[in-house]
């Protein structure tokens, strides 16, 4: 009996020993408060997440963020301009002339007329350099001129022409010589020298213009030389006195005209380069001197009372 207690009293101890580590293990694992202490929870928001302290436990959670990025947008501003235009037309038989400051000058001849330009905002017209011809005083006027069938009829006959310098038309069967002249050719022959694409300046100076006759002289001779044309013949330029103009000084080319009352050579030198060489016959051989006393060529040759209009 006595023996039988004993062992039961040894194997009770034996399975307590056992179990004990288990309990404190369990106890460890389940949270418990000691009395008076009172559970806290702490919280906070950082950025991008909220994290959560309860009893000593902590869990936090990643927060999420999102925006939408701006977009903006603009439309360039434009401008535009034109540049302004003058125009005039010409009535029948008649000319027009139209001078727009700032744009570009457009003229238009009517039925039967010629077409004329001047003024600002297109060529220069006017001017000259070392007091040869002023811009107010000078009123350089070009004309282009209807073409009349150049016939050719015998030499010294008399001729009437619609335009004044001529600039086309009937004329004689030789051409007077590319040259500086002292006394008048006659137009029948500097007529045919048009069409072989000279420019003739004509000058009708009754009072005399021997400081612009020298500088017209300085001009010319100081232009590019015509490559078609043969040392020692330089250029198809023609200056001879004209008693038959209206105005002091006039150019003439194939079809076109300028005309001022002094002499302008910018005027002059736009002409040259427009029309110059302009011509149904552009060729450069040499004509005659028709004014030089062994030509044949009688005084007063073709000589007409009426000088055309234009």
């Amino acid at each position: 009996m006595a023996g039988r207690a004993f062992l039961r009293l040894k194997t009770l101890a034996a399975a307590a020993a056992f179990a004990a580590p288990f309990a404190f293990a369990a106890c460890d694992l389940v949270p418990f408060a000691v009395p008076g202490d009172t559970p806290t929870t702490t919280s906070g928001t950082g950025a991008g997440g909220t994290s959560f302290r309860t009893g000593g436990t902590s869990s936090g959670t990643g927060g999420t963020s999102s925006g939408t990025a701006g977009t903006s947008s603009g439309t360039a501003g434009s401008s535009s301009g034109t540049a302004g235009t003058s125009s005039g037309t010409a009535g029948a038989g008649g000319t027009t002339s139209a001078g727009g400051s700032g744009g570009a000058t457009t003229s238009t001849g009517g039925a039967g007329g010629a077409t004329t330009t001047t003024g600002a905002g297109g060529a220069v017209l006017d001017g000259g350099p070392d007091g040869a011809g002023d811009a107010s005083a000078c009123g350089a006027i070009e004309t282009i001129h209807p073409i009349e069938p150049g016939i050719h009829v015998a030499s010294c006959t008399p001729l009437t022409y619609a335009t004044n310098p001529p600039t086309s038309g009937s004329h004689y069967p030789i051409w007077a010589a590319f040259k500086t002249y002292t006394s008048a050719v006659p137009r029948g022959f500097y007529v045919h020298s048009l069409e072989h694409g000279a420019v003739v300046i004509g000058y009708n100076c009754p009072a005399g213009c021997d400081a612009d006759l020298a500088l017209l002289q300085a001009y010319l001779d100081a232009r590019p030389a015509d490559p078609l044309c043969v040392a020692p013949l330089k250029n198809r330029f023609i200056v001879t006195p004209d008693p038959l103009l209206d105005v002091p000084f006039a150019a003439a080319a194939w079809g076109a005209s300028l005309e001022s009352t002094c002499l302008d050579l910018p005027a002059l030198g736009a002409f040259i380069d427009a029309h110059y060489a302009k011509s149904p016959e552009n060729f450069c051989f040499d004509g005659t001197d028709v004014t030089a006393p062994g030509s044949g060529i009688p005084a007063g040759c073709g000589e007409i009372a009426d000088a055309g209009s234009d």
